[in-house]
């Protein structure tokens, strides 16, 4: 240490290089907290950012499904049909096939009585016999195609409901 000629002492220190990492570092802080936020509300898998919920009220199948998935990660979509999706005992909704060809089913409870393959979507029917009210269907299945990934769930030849899904590695 070299001792100055006013009796201080002689410090190398640069403030303005303190200060521009001391911004750094806030920026940092302020990242790492937003990530843990996002985290926490769902944004980056399960939780209510991550979830989603097809169609009105009124909508006569309504889909509920995670926004964020992981390929080849185990996954379940419910789908509820009222009982406007249900005509002559038989409850019937349809998924595209944009959205089903990245995907795996590996299986579908109740099974569907039928299912039938049109050109843009798959058309699937339950026997609706001694129930009353809502129908639940499972979906569960396996992504295997990463991306955002579009699809359209709806009942009869309807328009449907849009949604999406981000599939990540």
């Amino acid at each position: 240490m070299a001792a100055q000629a006013g009796g201080g002492l002689q410090l190398d220190e640069s403030l303005l290089q303190e200060q521009r990492e001391w911004r750094i570092q806030h920026v940092g802080w302020v990242l790492m907290g937003l990530v843990i936020l996002a985290a926490l509300v769902g944004l980056f898998g399960r939780g209510p950012v991550g979830q989603a919920v097809t169609g009105g009220p009124a909508s006569p199948a309504r889909m509920e499904l995670n926004r964020l998935e992981r390929k080849e990660s185990k996954s379940r979509i419910t789908i509820r049909l009222t009982p406007a999706a249900v005509r002559d005992g038989v409850a019937t909704f349809w998924l595209d096939r944009q959205f089903l060809e990245g995907i795996d089913v590996m299986a579908m409870t109740p099974e569907p009585e039928r299912v039938e393959l049109m050109a843009d979507r798959i058309l699937y029917r339950f026997p609706t016999a001694g129930l009353s009210g809502v129908t639940s269907v499972v979906v569960d299945y396996r992504a295997n195609k990463m991306g955002l990934r579009h699809g359209r769930i709806g009942v009869d030849l309807d328009e449907g409901d849009a949604f999406w899904q981000l599939v990540l590695p």
